[in-house]
């Protein structure tokens, strides 16, 4: 993916991906691009091992992990800021590179900006959730239909979210405070409404008896 981008001029700062692509490999080529990026560490075996080691670091270190990849016997060697939170019954590893001015910005600085990436990533994902409640459902394979229906999914959503801005805005509502207007809500609206202006009656006959149908 990150090739095809790149072939067509557009430009990489940095990605965020989650645990999946935690692998050696996916690490090192990242670093031979010299793309910024975060990637949750997961433990790997059982024990203690030199990657499973900075799941003991104190919560708030910066440090670097080292592996050898299993297939290729790569050396791979990571920063990585260990995280806990309060009530948080394991630590959480983030493996990151880049993320600021070599020159203008410390580690630290940069293990947070890492961190904060992925903690934004979880924005992505709620927005995806929320489109997939504005989606109508089909069965057709027409493939530019299918697009269309994902392209006005998006689309409803972001009015939602842009009325949702304004009804906030004009109760005086801080960021933190909760407004009552729900994406449901909207999508029944409008289809209400649709429905008011495009009524649709299907009759259907039946027999005298319906009940003896077999």
């Amino acid at each position: 993916m990150l090739e095809q981008i790149r072939t067509r001029g557009l430009l990489i700062g940095g990605v965020v991906l989650d645990s999946g692509f935690d692998s050696g490999e996916t690490l090192l080529d990242l670093q031979r691009r010299g793309v910024s990026y975060t990637v949750p560490l997961r433990r790997k075996g059982r024990g203690v091992n030199r990657r499973n080691a900075c799941f003991a670091w104190p919560s708030g270190t910066i440090g670097e992990v080292s592996w050898v990849t299993e297939k290729t016997r790569q050396a791979v060697t990571t920063k990585a800021p260990a995280w806990k939170r309060a009530g948080q019954a394991e630590t959480k590893v983030y493996a990151f590179a880049g993320w600021g001015d070599e020159r203008a910005v410390k580690e630290t600085r940069r293990a947070w900006l890492g961190r904060r990436r992925y903690r934004e990533r979880f924005g992505i994902e709620t927005s995806y959730r929320q489109k997939n409640q504005a989606r109508a459902w089909t069965t057709s394979r027409n493939v530019v239909y299918r697009l269309l229906l994902e392209g006005l999914a998006h689309l409803l959503r972001q009015i939602w979210v842009r009325l949702s801005e304004q009804l906030a805005r004009a109760q005086g509502l801080l960021p933190t405070q909760w407004l009552e207007f729900r994406l449901i809500e909207l999508l029944e609206w409008l289809a209400d409404q649709l429905k008011s202006v495009y009524p649709r009656n299907l009759p259907m006959p039946l027999p005298p008896n319906p009940l003896e149908l077999q």
